[in-house]
């Protein structure tokens, strides 16, 4: 029991750092975007609108909530209510997949109500897309994966 659930507690705790540090920097995206709305520059019109950063803030409650939730999971106290925690955050990780497909992947090019807004907010921006996208939920992934192939000697 010792080495695979010490392998999945780390596991998980990066998981949660990650999500932690996407949703850093999605609050840090949400003020530069209100900010940028408040105060025009001169002769420049703002392409979003205070709707377009609702999804902006939506994606940023959503990885709040994975970071508690990967927070919680090794918890001693855990245990007892396993397997309802466990199948409540795959349902929510599931949620965060198809989210970010939809938010950056799908596109129809007859019509788009997704604002364009995400690709260009600062310089970190592309980079921490390509980083902090993908990497949360294929962490998410194997961890659930490593949970499911040893989930008898996790938690007995």
């Amino acid at each position: 029991m010792g080495n695979s659930f010490i392998k999945w507690k780390t596991l998980v705790r990066w998981c949660a750092i990650l999500y932690g540090v996407y949703s850093f920097f999605l609050l840090i995206e949400v003020l530069d975007f209100l900010s940028l709305l408040h105060t025009k520059t001169p002769n420049q019109t703002p392409t979003y609108t205070l709707i377009n950063v609702v999804y902006v803030i939506i994606e940023m409650i959503i990885c709040l909530v994975m970071t508690f939730y990967y927070a919680v999971l090794p918890l001693p106290t855990f245990s007892k209510s396993y397997r309802k925690t466990l199948y409540g955050g795959l349902l929510v990780l599931v949620f965060r997949i198809v989210m970010v497909y939809y938010l950056y992947i799908y596109t129809t090019p007859e019509y788009r109500w997704v604002p364009y807004i995400y690709k260009t907010a600062n310089a970190l921006s592309d980079f921490m897309r390509i980083v902090f996208l993908p990497l949360p939920i294929i962490m998410g992934v194997i961890a659930s994966w490593f949970w499911w192939k040893n989930r008898k000697n996790l938690h007995p």
